[in-house]
C-alpha cells in the first residue's frame, strides 16, 4: 500500500489554486485531478512509464532544481541547461511528462510544477 497523503495534498492544492474563470482552466484542473486519481486508484503503486533520453534528462533537471532551490526552472532555463533547440521542445517534453504522471503543472501559477515521481536519490 502506498502513502497517498502527498497526492491528496496535491489534489487539495489543485482545487484551491484552480482559477475556474474560463472553461480552459476548469478543464485543465479536472485533467490534473484525474491524473492524480489514476495514480492512487486501488492502492496500486505508481507504475513508471519509460521515458526517452531527453524526457529523462528534463525530468531529472526539473526535479533537481526543485529539490535543490525549491523553485521551478523557466522554460528558457530548461532549454539552455538541457541543450534543447527551442522552448517549444521544452513545452512538448513537459506535456509528455505530465501525461505520463511524472509531474503536474499547478493551475493559477505561471510555470509552477509539482514532481509526482522523484528520481532515485531525490526526496522532494
Amino acid at each position: 500500500m502506498i502513502n497517498t497523503d502527498p497526492y491528496r495534498n496535491l489534489a487539495r492544492r489543485v482545487l484551491v489554486d484552480a482559477t475556474v474563470d474560463t472553461r480552459y482552466d476548469a478543464h485543465k484542473a479536472i485533467n490534473q485531478l484525474c491524473t492524480i486519481i489514476e495514480m492512487v486508484k486501488d492502492d496500486r503503486p505508481v507504475r513508471r512509464v519509460s521515458l526517452t533520453r531527453r524526457q529523462d534528462e528534463v525530468w531529472r533537471y526539473v526535479a533537481g532544481r526543485i529539490d535543490q532551490d525549491n523553485i521551478t526552472p523557466t522554460h528558457k532555463e530548461i532549454k539552455i541547461d538541457c541543450q534543447l533547440s527551442q522552448t517549444a521542445v521544452v513545452h512538448d517534453i513537459l506535456n509528455s511528462l505530465e501525461k505520463r504522471g511524472y509531474l503536474v503543472r499547478l493551475p493559477g501559477t505561471r510555470g509552477a510544477m509539482e514532481i509526482l515521481i522523484w528520481p532515485e536519490g531525490m526526496e522532494g
